[in-house]
C-alpha cells in the first residue's frame, strides 16, 4: 500500500471537486457555460504560458504550487488547464446530458481510480494502472450512469465502458482531455444508433 503525500491528496481532492462544473451545467444554459469555461480555460493557459516563459514568475508559481504538481508539469501545461479545455470542448461538442455525464466520469471515476489503485492496488496492468483502480473507475462510472435521468441506460453504460477503457490504457494523451471526449463520443454514437 503506497502512502500518498499531502500535496497529491490535495491535488486529487481538487480533481474530485471539478465535479462542480458538470453539476453547475445542470442549471446554466449552454451559452453561459461555454463563456464561463472559455474564460477559465483562457486564463489558465495564459497563466501556464507566463509561468513557462517568464522564469521569475515560474519560480514563484512552483514555490506556491510545487506540492500539487506532477514533475512533468514543471515543463508543460498543468492538469488544470487540460481539464478546463476538456470541459469546454465537452460542452461545445456534445448535447448537455452527455457532456454532464462525461465530465462526471472524469471528475469522479478517474479520481477514485487513482486513490484505490495507489492505496490498494496489488495487480498491475499497464504502468502504474492497477486492476483495483480500473475496476473502481468502472463501478463508479456505472453508478453515475444509473443516476443520469435524461439518457438511456445503454448509452451511459457504453460511455462508462469507454471512460474506464481510457482510464486504464496509457494512450500518451492526458486522460483529463481524452476521457470525457472519448466517452462523450461513444455516447453520441450509441445514442444515434439506438434512435
Amino acid at each position: 500500500m503506497k502512502k500518498l503525500s499531502k500535496g497529491i491528496k490535495l491535488r486529487k481532492f481538487l480533481h474530485l471537486l471539478t465535479a462542480v462544473f458538470p453539476l453547475l451545467y445542470i442549471y446554466l444554459p449552454r451559452k453561459e457555460m461555454l463563456i464561463f469555461l472559455f474564460s477559465l480555460t483562457t486564463l489558465s493557459y495564459l497563466a501556464d504560458v507566463l509561468r513557462l516563459e517568464i522564469k521569475p514568475l515560474g519560480r514563484l508559481f512552483y514555490r506556491i504550487f510545487e506540492k500539487l504538481l506532477w514533475e512533468k508539469e514543471k515543463r508543460i501545461f498543468t492538469g488544470a488547464s487540460t481539464y478546463l479545455l476538456s470541459a469546454f470542448l465537452s460542452v461545445f461538442l456534445f448535447p448537455k446530458p452527455i457532456a454532464i455525464t462525461a465530465l462526471l466520469f472524469l471528475s469522479v471515476g478517474d479520481t477514485i481510480a487513482y486513490f484505490v489503485g495507489t492505496r490498494f492496488g496489488k495487480f498491475s496492468l499497464f504502468g502504474e494502472k492497477t486492476l483495483e483502480g480500473s475496476l473502481s473507475c468502472f463501478i463508479l462510472c456505472i453508478v453515475i450512469s444509473f443516476l443520469m435521468p435524461n439518457l438511456p441506460l445503454k448509452v451511459t453504460i457504453a460511455g462508462a465502458i469507454g471512460a474506464s477503457f481510457v482510464e486504464l490504457f496509457p494512450f500518451g494523451v492526458d486522460d483529463n482531455l481524452l476521457l470525457p471526449l472519448v466517452s462523450g463520443l461513444i455516447m453520441v454514437v450509441v445514442g444515434y444508433i439506438l434512435v
